[in-house]
């Protein structure tokens, strides 16, 4: 299905997502699923991602959004926590992370659950770099779910320590797809365990 997005800036078919009808299913890997429901995945980038812009009101036009865009299995495995009535971020970026911006991080799921996006904002994500982190689990489930990239060049494996403190904020999007919001949506900031969201 289609994903929409808020600006033609994000006007993302996610081909390469949508093609995986035609790929061979990704093997369970029966990941292990936190006290607090989470699970744990390590990003790696050897080469690294490049800067999309200072913030979700100026990107670069030649950067494709998301710049990560990872395959959720099973559909719907993972799922924005709800904190005083309102879904948060469903990502807590974990210590061990580097070679980026960890407080413009931003965050989106598709709407029918099957995938991910992460966009590295205020400098991209650099030759090397890490993003440790935890993710949301439904808890219907009992091992944690695939998270696959779809990206070349980017690889996503799951851990299995413990969940240390969060390090940081991330920006939250669930517009009906994975993208950032402009000038034109609001977003509102919220400390470590929170994130943002934007309408």
């Amino acid at each position: 299905m289609p994903w929409r997005l808020p600006t033609r800036l994000f006007l993302f078919g996610l081909a390469v997502l949508l093609v995986n009808a035609g790929l061979p299913a990704p093997v369970r890997a029966s990941g292990i699923i936190n006290a607090n429901g989470t699970a744990n995945y390590t990003l790696f980038a050897p080469a690294g991602l490049p800067d999309p812009g200072p913030d979700a009101q100026h990107i670069n036009a030649s950067v494709t959004l998301p710049q990560v865009a990872a395959l959720i299995n099973p559909t719907g495995g993972i799922v924005p926590p709800v904190i005083n009535g309102t879904q948060v971020s469903p990502l807590t970026i974990l210590a061990g992370s580097s070679g980026f911006d960890p407080n413009n991080l931003t965050v989106g799921l598709s709407k029918d659950g099957t995938g991910l996006g992460l966009v590295f904002l205020h400098g991209g994500l650099k030759a090397g770099g890490i993003l440790n982190f935890a993710l949301n689990v439904n808890p219907a489930l009992t091992s944690a779910p695939d998270v696959t990239s779809q990206t070349p060049g980017v690889v996503i494996l799951p851990t299995a320590t413990p969940t240390p403190e969060p390090m940081s904020m991330v920006l939250w999007l669930a517009l009906g797809g994975i993208g950032l919001a402009r000038a034109r949506s609001s977003s509102a900031r919220r400390p470590k365990a929170p994130a943002l969201q934007a309408a």
